[in-house]
C-alpha cells in the first residue's frame, strides 16, 4: 500500500502539478497527537477505565466521586506519536457541579478526535446522559456539534 505521500509524488511527477501545500497540510495532520477523552455519569467507571488503559493512578472510590477537574494523560507510543487522554469528571453529582462540568466538557470536546462515553451496564437510568449532552451540544457551534457528535 502507498502513503498518500507516495501518491502525491506520483502526481507531481505524472502531472507536474505542485503538490507541496497538500503534502505538508497532511503531514502536520500525520504528526498531531490523537486527543481522546472519557466522558460520563459519575460512579460509571471512567478513571478506573483510564487507570487500566494507561497504569495511570487516578483516584477513584466506590462510593464517592473523586474527579473533580479535568486530568490529562499523554502517552507515547513506540514510534514516538502521542496520544492525550483526558478522564473528567463525572455528571450527576449536582447541579452546580454539572454546570461547571459541561462547560468543562464542551471544551474538552472541541479540542478531541475521539470521545468515548461511558454508560453503566447495570442500569438503564439515561437521562442524566440524554440531557447532558443536550446541553453540550447547546453549547456548540451547529458545525462544532457535528463534529462533536460524530466523535463519540
Amino acid at each position: 500500500m502507498k502513503s498518500i505521500q507516495e501518491v502525491f509524488d506520483r502526481i507531481e511527477q505524472k502531472f507536474g502539478t505542485d503538490m507541496s501545500k497538500a503534502k505538508n497540510i497532511v503531514s502536520e495532520e500525520e504528526n498531531k497527537p490523537l486527543v481522546a477523552a472519557v466522558f460520563g455519569q459519575t460512579g460509571t467507571g471512567k478513571s478506573s477505565l483510564t487507570n487500566a488503559l494507561f497504569g495511570t493512578k487516578f483516584k477513584v472510590d466506590d462510593t464517592r466521586p473523586c474527579t473533580k477537574e479535568p486530568q490529562k494523560h499523554i502517552e507515547k507510543a513506540a514510534d514516538g506519536k502521542k496520544l492525550t487522554f483526558w478522564d473528567l469528571p463525572g455528571l450527576g453529582e449536582s447541579d452546580s457541579a454539572d454546570d461547571k462540568y459541561i462547560c468543562q466538557y464542551a471544551d474538552i470536546a472541541k479540542k478531541c478526535d475521539v470521545i468515548l462515553w461511558v454508560f453503566q451496564a447495570d442500569t438503564r437510568s439515561t437521562l442524566i446522559d440524554k440531557q447532558a449532552l443536550k446541553k453540550i451540544t447547546d453549547k456548540l457551534e451547529d458545525d462544532e456539534k457535528i463534529k462533536f457528535l460524530s466523535k463519540i
